[in-house]
């Protein structure tokens, strides 16, 4: 079943260069950012 995800958020803070780093690595691989963020941030 998959989890209610209404209502949270994560705020990260990041250098310029970093998140336009992020940005660009979301936008090659056709993914909102959030999704890499989860995906990297997910247990093992």
């Amino acid at each position: 079943m998959p989890r209610d995800r209404k209502g949270a958020q994560l705020a990260l803070e990041l250098e310029p260069g970093l998140m336009q780093r992020l940005r660009a690595r979301a936008a090659a691989d056709g993914r909102p950012v959030a999704v890499l963020v989860r995906r990297w941030m997910k247990p093992a």
